[in-house]
């Protein structure tokens, strides 16, 4: 987070069949200034012990037991 909040450009490598590098794409990071906020953002928050993340997991696992519901929700 800390690199896309900081770098002008991004570049996204694709690669082939046994690590062959094919193509690379790089474009302007237009999110930089979102990735900064982001940051600064969760910078405030307290940190999560373990257990609660592992609390928190849980319950969404019971709020969403199948990986579609949680997309569908995200949409």
């Amino acid at each position: 987070m800390q690199a896309l909040a900081s770098q002008e450009q991004n570049v996204v490598l694709i690669f082939k069949d046994k690590g062959k590098q094919e193509r690379s794409i790089g474009f302007n990071n237009s999110c930089k200034n979102t990735f900064a906020l982001i940051l600064e953002g969760v910078s405030k928050k307290p940190t999560w012990q373990m257990q609660e993340f592992d609390a928190a997991r849980e319950n969404l696992y019971r709020w969403f037991p199948k990986i579609k519901d949680l997309w569908r929700e995200l949409k």
